[in-house]
């Protein structure tokens, strides 16, 4: 019998030889694996580098960078916290101008992406560093092949930089709280790791439920190890520092805010939060409508280049996974504690967002519910996946469906990415347009100025600012001498 199964064997194409595939797939592992996490990344996010000038508030921030001082960055961060008694606008706007300053250059553009990828390896790092490295790979991988690039309000196309530099500094935060040493001489390095965490908290309402959320996770986690768990708990220093952070926020809501923008409502509306909710974490990763909803006959490549890019990220993300759940480690046991950690962020980042009346009244179809928080909520819910993936493919035919599964969807991924960055170089072309008005050898710089092209950009006007005033201080700056 086990001659005829050898028999059997070595007549089957190599595809289909458990050993022999597995044995290729294995042979220089690490080094395919690394081209592989390299080319995926490549790949899958360079058309996040045609976005930008996507919205009004983008527009109005790169009118803020040309035509003011940073001092007068963070005065009009102060106002819009006031107004919107938000105390994460004093840090925002500023963040929000800075990266729209030189956003038209590919430098900014390319330090944009790289930062958002940087937040992204943070938060996979973490996850390693809980529940083991291959993990922390795996979901950085997943969240990778399945991140969509959506027209909205959403880092890295749109706000560039924003919550990126404070992604990375709160999870590099709670790492240390776990790798460092309470005594000795990496002490120090720990104890700057809590007012550091506190900034992070208090820079931003986005990084309060993120970072929040993972931070509760950790005193509980402690806790959970101790005889006195709620002592424990409660005395903790990352309790501490979020439950400062979280009465910061509300006193400077209740104190010095003027405005109700983040007053909530509808808790009787179970059914419409609910709704906001999952579209919410659905859109964070190719799951949701907003990105399947793009996907057609006309979204499929054109050209061999797009063909080859797609087929290659498709190839990437099934080597990365299968050979990163063959060395991943993640008890059963753990897994529950993995899904509780994603469910709670989930639930910390879109709950406030649902029992806001604006975003119910927007999400009345499943396609217009992405906003700006939904793609880490979606980071929790890849997370998810990868940990399902981690506990299930124990056998050599379920790592090769789960990588499949996983390939696929980077292949929907990359092919809507594809479809919205053509939409995003079409909306660049109001400043193509002007660039050649300005610098043109017959100057039709002013009949630019007074046609529909330059009176229709999105950007916030008020009695004392126009479009012409922004594309007057947008020409002011540009150079025609190339």
């Amino acid at each position: 019998m086990q001659a005829l199964q050898n028999n059997i064997n070595r007549d089957r194409p190599l595809f289909l030889n458990e050993k022999n595939f597995i044995k290729v797939m294995s042979r220089n592992g690490p080094l395919l694996g690394a081209l592989s996490l390299l080319a995926l990344i490549w790949l899958q996010f360079s058309p996040f580098l045609n976005g930008y000038f996507l919205t009004a508030d983008d527009v109005l921030f790169h009118y803020f960078s040309l035509t003011g001082t940073p001092l007068e960055w963070l005065e009009q961060g102060w106002r819009t916290a006031i107004w919107k008694s938000k105390l994460g606008e004093i840090s925002a706007i500023p963040l929000a101008v800075l990266g729209n300053s030189a956003i038209e250059s590919a430098g900014m553009q390319i330090a944009n992406v790289v930062l958002f990828i940087g937040s992204l390896a943070m938060f996979a790092a973490y996850l390693g560093t809980l529940f083991g490295g291959h993990l922390g790979f795996l979901v950085g991988v997943v969240v990778v092949a399945l991140s969509p690039l959506h027209f909205y309000h959403m880092t890295p196309t749109s706000y560039p930089l924003y919550l990126s530099l404070q992604i990375m500094l709160g999870f590099a935060c709670l790492i240390a709280l776990w790798r460092l040493p309470a005594g000795g001489r990496l002490r120090l390095g720990r104890m700057m790791a809590f007012p550091l965490l506190f900034l992070v908290l208090v820079s931003s309402e986005y990084m309060l439920f993120f970072i929040g959320a993972a931070t509760v996770f950790d005193a509980g986690l402690v806790s959970s190890k101790a005889k006195a768990r709620l002592w424990t708990f409660l005395s903790d220093r990352r309790s501490w520092t979020i439950a400062l952070a979280f009465m910061t926020h509300i006193l400077f809501q209740k104190i010095a805010g003027t405005g109700h923008y983040t007053s909530a409502s509808g808790h009787d509306q179970l059914t419409a939060i609910l709704n906001v909710q999952i579209w919410h974490t659905l859109n964070g990763v190719t799951l949701g409508p907003a990105a399947l909803s793009s996907l057609s006959v006309q979204t499929l490549p054109d050209t061999i280049t797009e063909l080859v890019r797609v087929l290659v990220i498709g190839a990437a993300t099934f080597a990365c996974t299968f050979l990163l759940l063959k060395r991943v480690q993640l008890n059963r046991s753990d897994l529950p504690a993995l899904i509780g950690l994603c469910l709670f962020i989930i639930l910390c980042l879109t709950l406030p967002v649902a029992l806001l009346q604006k975003y119910r009244n927007w999400c009345v179809a499943p396609e217009q519910c992405a906003y700006l928080d939904s793609r880490y909520a979606g980071w929790a819910l890849a997370a998810v996946l990868g940990g399902v993936a981690a506990v299930t493919a124990q056998s050599s035919i379920s790592r090769i469906l789960w990588s499949i599964s996983m390939a696929s969807l980077a292949v929907l991924s990359a092919l809507h990415n594809d479809h919205v960055a053509e939409r995003m170089i079409e909306a660049r072309a109001p400043w193509r347009m002007a660039q050649t008005a300005l610098c043109g050898e017959n100057s039709s710089w002013d009949a630019f100025l007074a046609s529909d092209t330059a009176t229709r950009i999105p950007f916030h006007v008020t009695d004392s600012r126009t479009r012409q005033n922004y594309w007057i201080a947008w020409a002011s700056v540009q150079d025609c001498s190339n």
